[in-house]
């Protein structure tokens, strides 16, 4: 995120080996390695299950928490999946008006006891999401 905001200072703190960061090159490389897609995670319940497993009794405590983020209006087409990016999205719960997306409400689970935590969903918007 920080090469995207400042370019120039990311590449000064990568150069003079202030901070060890990786190429631009590498972060564009993973992140397009990771399928992103708004709605509920399919797989959240399978690996709550399976990290909870393990847990104690104490340590299975946890919190839904949500924060809705403003986003920079953008719109472009993934050439991987012919699909379009930066419109309206609420994974398929209901329908979407088309319009570029500025808004994203998270829902993420808190362990409260240990340094966990996963999110479950994500719905892009235009404004605020609505109660629906």
């Amino acid at each position: 995120m920080f090469c995207y905001r400042s370019s120039t200072t990311y590449n000064c703190l990568r150069e003079q080996d202030i901070l060890p960061l990786p190429c631009p090159r590498t972060i564009r490389k993973y992140l397009s390695l990771i399928s992103i897609e708004c709605g509920f995670d399919k797989k959240f319940f399978q690996l709550l299950k399976k990290r909870v497993g393990v847990l104690t009794n104490e340590q299975k405590h946890g919190m839904l928490v949500f924060d809705e983020i403003f986003l920079r209006e953008s719109f472009n087409v993934n050439s991987q999946t012919l699909t379009y990016n930066g419109l309206e999205d609420f994974g398929g719960e209901i329908d979407s008006s088309g319009l570029k997306a500025n808004h994203a409400l998270v829902f993420m689970f808190q362990s409260l006891a240990l340094n966990f935590r996963q999110s479950i969903a994500v719905f892009a918007s235009r404004g605020p999401v609505k109660g629906t």
